[in-house]
């Protein structure tokens, strides 16, 4: 049996031993210093710590990606990056510059971002003059530059325009049909004589009409003839709208629906008004077809002019 004069002799040389580990340990880790997380809000970077507005300490796999929706033509997002990459004391700022499809479907781009901190950003209408509700943005860092990148986190999602932006940190996520809607006026196609007008919802919007008006110029054949306005999808029926009042041979009348209009049952100056539903609603594809009984060949609808309006469907 050992002595206990041997017992703390090995018990010495064995703390010594643990002494000299954590000394080479901590001299080695201050030697390489990493960027790593204490907290979500605090990150430990190579010349200090960097309070940060959210956990995005992001890698070289690490990018942006930018999504829009936009109606109207002449738009370009700018999107204003402050960025601290992990070798750098002093922070850098950029401006990406993104082109959104003017037909309400999807335009995504990627854009690398190293490895660092994201700081801070906004999306801005760079050029063009977009209504709210018109240029949808959102902003998220995913890790991959392709379709299959996993999405990591949203910074921005909503409207934007020239003059009004979207920050982050700041700035609420805004569903793209939470905002009040922009008032369009649309003019419609012009049919061919003889046949019947027929509007469809475009894809990627809801439309609520608020009022939609149309000319009938009939032809000298004699025949009495009655305008209706029918709403349906590609498979149903929704709803019809007739006024009682008819016309004959060689007249324009006008013929006005719209929220809120009382019914005329006699023409007035050649003008027919008729109520429409409040808050009519309608989905992508839904249309509004005029259904005239005795529509003669020689018969001519002009082309229907609709006062809308338009929510973007960020699918």
């Amino acid at each position: 049996m050992r002595s206990a004069q041997q017992r703390g002799g090995v018990a010495r040389r064995a703390v010594g031993a643990l002494l000299c580990f954590l000394a080479s340990y901590t001299m080695a880790d201050a030697a390489a210093p990493v960027r790593r997380l204490t907290f979500p809000a605090v990150q430990q970077a190579p010349h200090g710590v960097i309070a940060t507005p959210f956990q995005f300490h992001v890698t070289g796999e690490d990018n942006l990606e930018i999504t829009t929706f936009n109606s109207v033509a002449g738009v370009r997002v700018d999107v204003h990056v402050r960025f601290l990459d992990d070798s750098d004391v002093v922070s850098k700022a950029y401006a990406i510059h993104h082109t959104p499809n003017t037909d309400r479907t999807a335009a995504t781009t990627r854009h690398a971002l190293g490895a660092g901190a994201l700081l801070n950003l906004r999306a801005v209408a760079g050029a063009g003059s977009p209504l709210v509700g018109q240029t949808f943005v959102i902003v998220r860092v995913v890790r991959g530059m392709t379709a299959n990148a996993i999405a990591l986190g949203t910074l921005v999602q909503g409207y934007v325009t020239g003059n009004q932006d979207l920050a982050y940190p700041g700035s609420p996520l805004v569903g793209s049909t939470d905002v009040e809607p922009p008032v369009r006026f649309v003019i419609g196609t012009d049919p061919p004589a003889g046949t019947q007008s027929t509007e469809t919802v475009p894809s990627g919007a809801r439309w609520e009409v608020v009022m939609y008006t149309i000319a009938l110029n009939t032809s000298a054949v004699a025949a009495t003839r009655r305008l209706s306005l029918h709403i349906n999808t590609v498979a149903e029926f929704l709803g019809q709208f007739t006024p009682s009042a008819t016309q004959a041979a060689s007249l324009r009348y006008v013929y006005t629906f719209g929220q809120g209009l009382s019914s005329e049952g006699a023409v007035k100056s050649a003008f027919v008004n008729y109520p429409l539903a409040t808050s009519l609603i309608l989905s992508a594809g839904a249309r509004l077809i005029t259904s005239i009984e005795n529509l003669d060949a020689g018969d001519n609808l002009e082309a229907p002019k609709m006062h809308i309006r338009e929510w973007l469907e960020a699918q």
